[in-house]
């Protein structure tokens, strides 16, 4: 899958460079994001966090007038829990108790393949679908006083969502409400986004 991925990404910089050939279709943007990083966490009596803020940063090419597709950078933030001794949560059902003060941060990065379907509403109004898929990278850190330590994974999961955007000839202006997997568990995504046409 991850090379599926390298694949599509030299396939659109071969239809970037189609495009500047032609007309200029191509985008360059950013989106800033509200996430809701679903952990699988239920907090108990201690302190957790599950909400954090992101970017992305993309560049993309109309195909047609139908469907756009990009390549994403995407920062998905930290979500964290922290207690001290006595302290409690669970997880898929087992109730685990702190028995010292401990935070844990888990925090995710992926690059992404989009395409975006549209429909015009109006002259300058868009609704678009968003389907994807991402590779992306997650570290889980441990700390308790004077000991630390973290653990990586990484995979290849599908994202989705919906999402509209206004168009000022070159400029454009969105709002997207996406959900990202990762294997079992989901980053949910509300983001602004503002994109140049070049």
């Amino acid at each position: 899958m991850k090379n599926n991925i390298f694949t599509a990404i030299i396939l659109l910089i071969s239809l970037t460079t189609v495009s500047f050939a032609q007309k200029s279709n191509v985008y360059l943007g950013a989106e800033y994001n509200r996430n809701t990083i679903n952990t699988g966490v239920t907090n108990i009596s201690s302190s957790l966090d599950e909400k954090d803020y992101g970017y992305s940063i993309f560049l993309g090419t109309e195909i047609n007038k139908y469907l756009d597709v990009e390549i994403a950078y995407n920062d998905f933030g930290k979500a964290s829990l922290s207690g001290v001794s006595g302290n409690q949560f669970k997880i898929d059902g087992t109730t685990y108790q702190f028995n010292k003060s401990a935070t844990f941060e888990l925090s995710a990065t992926s690059y992404a393949l989009a395409f975006r379907p549209k429909i015009e509403v109006t002259k300058n109004l868009d609704l678009v679908g968003i389907l994807g898929v991402h590779r992306w990278d997650s570290t889980f850190d441990a700390s308790s006083g004077t000991t630390s330590g973290s653990v990586s994974a990484s995979g290849t999961d599908p994202f989705y969502g919906i999402g509209a955007k206004v168009n000022f000839d070159n400029l454009s202006v969105g709002l997207n409400y996406t959900k990202y997997e990762f294997d079992s568990d989901k980053v949910k995504s509300l983001g602004l986004r503002a994109s140049y046409k070049f």
